[in-house]
């Protein structure tokens, strides 16, 4: 399973400067996606309109791949699960958590990863059953996404977006971690409304949203790495360097 379509897939190449140097970091603070959720996406995979007992499956912005192994280890082992990212040093970090090496066009254990962009999906017209983007989508430039993931996948073919969210309300020192990366990064983070702007789209209907609550209990240090993780932390790393950031994370 898993193995590259020579006819499905054309080669890009791309860097993309805003995550490089975090793949090791991510790899080690970021968190796996709840089961529950996991296997709510797959069970749409497998029983939409356009899916059979087999089919493509493109995870775009896969990063390390965290829910790219998601996908392979919870859809049944004919369907073939394919990372498409970006950015070479995330392509190398998936190679490194899938238990070999790994690079742009290269294949882990049981997965492959392709290097490509989600406004320019390197797949065939009709190719693709789903196609997921976890935590990835609020960088992407969505109009353009949106479009080139109508023109990728079947008719009848799903659409995943998947996002961890700061329970800002909920939670002061999610409250207070925000209001950091607001404070001392590159720019203002704004939630995007996908529900909102698929709604949107006469290409997409039978719209479905699922909110599951998770809650994380870390140590100080876990906290600071899941924090300087990600991508929007990059410019305050590169500001302060990461002892003088790690010692303000810590007094949230």
């Amino acid at each position: 399973k898993n193995q590259p379509s020579s006819h499905l897939f054309k080669r890009m190449m791309a860097g993309v400067g805003r995550f490089a140097g975090l793949a090791e970091r991510y790899s080690t603070f970021r968190p796996t996606y709840p089961r529950s959720l996991v296997e709510w996406v797959t069970h749409r995979i497998t029983s939409g309109a356009g899916s059979g007992s087999t089919g493509t499956v493109l995870d775009v912005g896969s990063g390390t791949g965290i829910f790219t192994r998601s996908l392979v280890a919870n859809l049944p082992g004919s369907y073939n699960v394919i990372g498409i990212e970006p950015s070479d040093m995330r392509l190398g970090a998936c190679g490194t958590n899938s238990g070999s090496a790994s690079g742009p066009g290269s294949v882990g254990s049981d997965t492959l990863y392709i290097s490509g962009r989600a406004e320019a999906i390197p797949a065939e017209d009709g190719s693709a059953i789903a196609i997921t983007a976890a935590t990835a989508a609020h960088w992407f430039d969505r109009p353009r996404f949106y479009a080139e993931a109508q023109r990728v996948l079947q008719k009848g073919g799903v659409l995943a977006i998947i996002e961890y969210r700061r329970d800002i309300k909920g939670s002061p020192t999610a409250a207070a971690l925000l209001e950091f990366l607001n404070r001392h990064g590159p720019r203002e983070y704004v939630e995007p409304n996908y529900a909102s702007e698929l709604k949107e789209l006469v290409a997409f209907h039978g719209l479905e949203c699922l909110i599951e609550p998770k809650e994380f209990l870390l140590e100080p240090d876990e906290f600071v790495g899941l924090a300087l993780s990600s991508s929007h932390a990059k410019g305050i790393v590169e500001r302060y360097g990461t002892e003088q950031a790690s010692g303000l994370l810590f007094k949230l």
